[in-house]
């Protein structure tokens, strides 16, 4: 039975790493996009010529919220698993 309680730890942690990686990549994507320039507010931006500009792929478009979403995800899933750790050593 502890066994199977390791496992659960030893696959939490993994899943918390997993996650704490899709954050950082979400924040690589952001501190580069923010370095080039390309974050603008929309509010304030008159560009009249940015709706004639050919939208990005999909990933493009939303490549941050997917991996902040995967994050949430995988980190929710990794600290199920850290739950148990108080079983393995009562």
């Amino acid at each position: 039975m502890q066994t199977t309680y390791a496992l659960l730890v030893v696959f939490g942690i993994l899943l918390v790493l997993i996650g704490l990686g899709f954050l950082f990549w979400a924040l690589k994507i952001s501190l580069k996009e923010q370095k080039k320039g390309q974050i603008t507010n929309d509010l304030t931006s008159n560009n009249s010529l940015k709706n004639e500009v050919p939208r990005g792929s999909w990933w493009k478009r939303n490549n941050k919220l997917v991996l902040f979403l995967l994050a949430i995800v995988f980190l929710m899933l990794g600290i199920g698993g850290l739950v148990s750790l108080p079983k393995l050593f009562g």
